[in-house]
């Protein structure tokens, strides 16, 4: 789950590469961070992860997709 504004100036070609992009860099940040933290604080650097990449995305909103991309797991 991506939201994109529409000003945003990051261009893809399809929407499922923003969806391979996000989902990547969310479960690698998740898997690196579960190695020394608890899930908590986990879920916390895969969504610092996830904001640094599409700062554009309101803390909110991002911290659903997050949750929504590490439920979703790898499929």
């Amino acid at each position: 789950m991506l939201l994109i504004a529409a000003d945003e100036l990051r261009t893809f070609d399809h929407d499922e590469d923003i969806h391979r992009e996000a989902q990547s860099l969310v479960t690698d940040a998740y898997r690196k961070a579960r190695e020394d933290l608890p899930p908590t604080q986990a879920f916390d650097e895969a969504l610092k992860s996830y904001r640094a990449k599409f700062p554009h995305i309101p803390k909110d909103v991002a911290s659903q997709a997050v949750a929504c991309i590490l439920a979703a797991g790898d499929r």
